[in-house]
């Protein structure tokens, strides 16, 4: 079946009655009209819900709800089935909406494996025709690449399995952003330069940190007109001479996921299987709601997710009419909020600016 991005969640809208929630992320599902919090996912038969989204730490998407962007996926070759009951049964319990199973695969008694790598590029992309001439063709880079192996330790009794799949994309998001430009002779409430010359006039002489602020010198008057700006010496950047001027600040991600599974067969009544997955994403958008209207690279808003899972199930068949099963587990979501310029190098040098080197 089709499967945009190779998220398994997007499987759950071939089934009747279960709906994505429009405008909202891969997590928020919808079954017989629930809320998207109604929903219960289990993991190898253990509960594994994000108590913050409602969906699942498990897939694309997570930890992020301001944001449809994948953060940390699992892998669709480490899966073995997704079960999908609307009308649970009082066992499954937590939530009355719809139950969603996803079991892994295990390793057998011959190696098998898979190896995939998939890419897009805006090289022979042509440029949206609704994009306003001065708006650049948006930027689209793309790379989802994994493997998937599984076998034997010892022959019928110890297996393993393991699968990893990395992300990474750039996509630009051209848009038109209204601010002040640095040119002159659009008055006072559209340029910086009027404004603070007219501040100038009425004896009001601008600060020098607002000039630093604004990319603007004041020709060594304090009183008068001689106000001239440099976008490129400010936070801002608005070179063009009217207050309205094309952006196309990217919105940029990578994901490492990796899944590794033990199982071991001790007798005809005894398995045991231990299972860890790992996923940690960092997505830095520009145009989502979790970003706003980034004028400036460095103001994009980023959110880093890391989810970290462990399973230990053990079953024992006493005879043929018995099964007991004990499941153990442990789910963790770190998802910091944080922005470019406080996160990492390459935002405005304040000090040089005039702040205090403190700050």
């Amino acid at each position: 079946l089709p499967l945009n991005g190779r998220d398994y969640l997007y499987l759950l809208s071939y089934r009747p009655g279960m709906m994505q929630k429009p405008g909202t992320t891969t997590n928020a599902y919808v079954s017989y009209g629930n809320r998207p919090e109604g929903a219960v996912f289990l993991f190898d038969g253990l509960f594994s819900n994000d108590i913050y989204s409602g969906g699942t730490p498990i897939a694309g998407g997570s930890g992020s709800p301001g944001t449809a962007d994948q953060s940390t996926i699992l892998p669709i070759d480490a899966i073995q089935e997704i079960n999908v009951i609307q009308n649970p049964k009082a066992e499954y319990g937590w939530n009355p909406g719809g139950e969603v199973s996803i079991g892994l695969k295990s390793g057998t008694n011959s190696i098998h494996g898979t190896a995939y790598a998939f890419g897009r590029s805006d090289a022979l992309n042509a440029k949206n025709p609704f994009l306003a001439p001065t708006q650049p063709k948006a930027t689209t880079q793309m790379e989802q690449f994994g493997a998937s192996v599984g076998g034997p330790i010892k022959k019928d009794k110890l297996f393993f399995f393991g699968s990893y799949e990395g992300q990474r994309y750039l996509v630009g998001v051209p848009r038109a952003i209204a601010e002040p430009t640095t040119a002159s002779g659009a008055g006072i409430s559209n340029s910086f330069p009027d404004a603070l010359a007219n501040m100038n006039l009425t004896g009001h002489p601008v600060n020098q940190l607002s000039l630093n602020l604004a990319g603007c010198t004041n020709n060594g008057s304090t009183v008068g007109a001689n106000i001239s700006c440099n976008a490129a010496n400010g936070l801002f950047g608005n070179s063009a001479a009217s207050q309205t001027f094309a952006i196309s600040s990217p919105t940029e991600a990578h994901s490492n996921n990796a899944i590794e599974k033990i199982d071991y067969h001790l007798n005809d009544h005894n398995s045991l299987n231990v299972e860890y997955f790992f996923g940690q994403g960092t997505i830095l958008g520009a145009g989502s709601s979790v970003s706003g209207s980034a004028v400036q690279p460095y103001w994009r808003t980023g959110l880093r997710t890391r989810n970290e899972i462990a399973r230990a199930v053990w079953v024992w068949t006493p005879n043929s009419n018995w099964v007991n099963e004990a499941r153990f587990g442990y789910d963790t979501t770190h998802a910091p909020v944080f922005t470019l310029e406080c996160d990492q190098p390459g935002g405005p040098n304040y000090a040089s600016l005039g702040f205090n080197s403190g700050l």
